[in-house]
């Protein structure tokens, strides 16, 4: 049935409508836009990084990254420079990847400086997580020498509505790196022919005198004490001959650099002097009779002795240190420099000089005078350092004579020494755990988590010394006492053994050219940040759990090995070889976390994700999502993943400093 409607009415009803409506729209526009929660979260665990001549590798290499609607986890489980070999991803379900032997798939110039047989992994991805794991660190053999490593890996990223997150546990067991004898053997170092002083102190100063060396000490004391004093004055007139060589070395190097100013300065005089004379009327006239005209012209370049020897043969394997006998030269240079020329071409200078042409005539004579002199004192300086030369034959030989009555001994002793240092690794852990984790609940202060949550080591030696009791700590010791004065005490002490090791390789007598830098050994260096940025909480770690630097070696001619059949050297234009630095990282870890909650409609409701099911285009958070398509598989049921922040906010755990 029709109502009527007066105009009044009508009128009123419009008009409340229209202040509801304006009401309602000025509510509507102070509400806040409905967004939904947006977050990235990433994992990357590298097990081993190696730089071997030069080749960079990585072994076992995950990459995790999940967003609110997905999720990947990508494996390469060997990479060489920008070359990858067996990379496998899956974004939804899980995938098993096996492990993969480097034979056949490096070049033939990395393949024989390093081999690899990859840890075989497990992914699993989905909409919003990712996890993998590894349960061995696989197997590497770098120049030929066996790497010792066991340990496991898990890793896992999650992001949903609440907070974005990714954490990892590294455990690592019986790492051994192969020893300071094989390393240096492997680069090119022959360290058999060391002097047997040189490698007796080192033994002696790094604490590894075993009972073999003790023994073959004791026995060739007791051969030695015969000859003992003879020895001694041998040596002693080995240690003054070698000084008289050095010194008569620098003189003949002093008198031959005057011989050549001198040269210099009767040249400059014979050419001002052939200028005057040639110019003069009464030689002008004496040409033009046919008279014969002065010789003036002198060599440009005098001849200069043959290059002396600027360093003596190199050390005989016999000597001991004091009381023992010390380093001394072998094969001292037989053949020694040639005399200069005694005389010169002087011009013909007539009787009768132009007065014009006596200065030049005085200036010349003072020059011929000094060159004189100079070769004088040179073919003398040349003659004593062959005597000095001879002196020093004579000393050796007798000296050598006398360790031939106990090469024998001097041979069981270094055999012990190079075996106990054959079987001592450069750096070994017996255990050492790690986990961490980064997170994110919110856009605003306080709401990011970037740390390390726990871990222990065990049994840190380095170069057979067990540094963390040197260093008065705890074994095993947690991860969170190491932070401050504890971790500045362990570092001091690496540095003090490999130190050692350095100092005594880089003094040999005999060799100053030698050098074999410290290595670097840095455990477990962290960096963590957390903050804001473009209106997402971010979180940051990076720890790198073991990373082992040997510098390059300088290797002179006489301890080199015969053939580096590795390729491992570069070769200088001549005598000394360069290696390429020796670089070793175990279990390099990086995490990552960007969140922005959600913000509720008018009606308190907030709307669903990205991805699931919403329209429109929003902003995404700094950290860039992962590759590939969207996965299609659920987020799996169960307790609730990695991940997840722990309570309490980030002063909820200690940190570990960054070392």
């Amino acid at each position: 049935m029709p109502v009527a409607v007066s105009g009044r009415r009508l009128g009123a009803a419009l008009l409340v409508l229209a202040v509801a409506g304006s009401a309602a729209a000025a509510a509507g526009s102070s509400a806040p836009a409905p967004r939904p929660a947006e977050g990235t979260a990433t994992s990357d665990l590298t097990l081993l990084s190696l730089s071997v001549g030069g080749h960079p590798l990585t072994v076992g290499h995950l990459v995790l990254s999940s967003g609110v609607a997905d999720g990947i986890s990508t494996n390469t489980p060997l990479s060489s420079g920008t070359t990858s070999y067996g990379r496998r991803s899956v974004s939804a379900g899980s995938l098993s990847v096996p492990s993969t032997t480097s034979n056949g798939l490096l070049p033939a110039t990395v393949s024989r400086l390093v081999t690899v047989t990859s840890p075989a992994a497990s992914m699993t991805a989905g909409a919003g997580f990712a996890r993998a794991g590894m349960d061995s660190l696989g197997a590497v053999t770098v120049l030929g020498l066996p790497l010792a490593i066991d340990g496991t890996a898990t890793t896992t990223t999650h992001v949903d509505g609440a907070h974005a997150g990714a954490d990892k546990t590294l455990e690592v067991r019986n790492l051994a790196l192969p020893s300071i004898a094989g390393l240096l053997g492997a680069l090119g170092l022959d360290i058999r022919k060391l002097p047997s002083s040189t490698l007796t102190t080192l033994a002696q100063e790094l604490g590894l005198v075993d009972s073999s060396i003790t023994d073959a000490r004791a026995a060739l004391d007791a051969a030695l004490g015969p000859v003992q004093p003879q020895l001694t004055a041998a040596e002693q007139q080995v240690s003054a001959a070698r000084d008289a060589v050095a010194a008569a070395t620098s003189d003949v190097a002093g008198k031959t650099t005057q011989l050549a100013t001198a040269t210099t300065a009767l040249d400059a005089a014979t050419q001002s002097l052939q200028a005057a004379l040639g110019t003069t009327p009464h030689l002008v006239r004496a040409k033009l009779l046919g008279l014969p005209t002065p010789a003036v012209s002198l060599p440009a370049v005098l001849p200069t002795p043959t290059a002396l020897p600027t360093a003596l043969p190199t050390a005989l394997q016999t000597p001991l240190p004091t009381p023992l006998p010390t380093v001394l030269p072998t094969d001292l240079p037989t053949a020694l420099p040639t005399a200069v020329p005694t005389t010169l071409p002087l011009p013909s200078i007539p009787a009768v000089v132009p007065p014009a042409a006596q200065p030049a005539v005085d200036v010349y004579h003072a020059a011929d005078t000094a060159y004189t002199d100079a070769l004088a004192q040179l073919n003398a300086a040349t003659g004593a350092l062959n005597t000095a030369n001879g002196l020093l034959n004579t000393a050796s030989s007798a000296v050598n004579t006398l360790l031939s009555t106990v090469q024998s001994q001097v041979d069981t002793l270094v055999h012990s020494i190079i075996g106990v240092l054959g079987k001592t690794p450069l750096v070994s852990v017996d255990r050492f755990t790690v986990s961490t984790e980064a997170s994110a609940t919110s856009a605003s202060k306080g709401g990011q988590t970037a740390k390390v949550v726990s871990g222990e080591i065990q049994g840190v030696h380095v170069l057979g010394n067990d540094v963390l009791t040197q260093a008065h700590l705890a074994d095993p010791v947690e991860l969170s006492s190491l932070g401050g004065a504890p971790i500045d005490l362990l570092e001091k002490q690496i540095a003090a053994v490999t130190g050692t090791l350095s100092s005594v390789l880089s003094a040999v007598p005999g060799l100053p050219t030698l050098s074999v830098p410290a290595p670097q050994i840095e455990l477990l260096s962290t960096t963590t940040s957390t903050g804001i940025a473009g209106g997402f909480g971010t979180a940051r770690n990076l720890v790198k759990a073991l990373q082992i630097t040997l510098p390059p070696l300088t290797i002179p001619p006489a301890v080199q090995l015969p053939s580096s059949n590795l390729g491992v050297l570069r070769v200088k234009a001549v005598g000394d070889v360069l290696t390429h630095p020796l670089v070793l990282g175990v279990g390099t870890m990086q995490d990552t976390a960007s969140f922005r909650p959600g913000v509720a409609d008018s009606s308190g409701v907030v709307p669903p994700a990205v991805g699931s099911g919403t329209t429109g285009t929003l902003n995404g958070p700094p950290a860039s999502g992962p590759t590939g398509t969207t996965p299609t598989g659920t987020t799996p049921s169960g307790s609730t993943p990695q991940g997840t922040p722990t309570a309490g906010g980030p002063s909820s755990n200690p940190q570990l400093p960054r070392t």
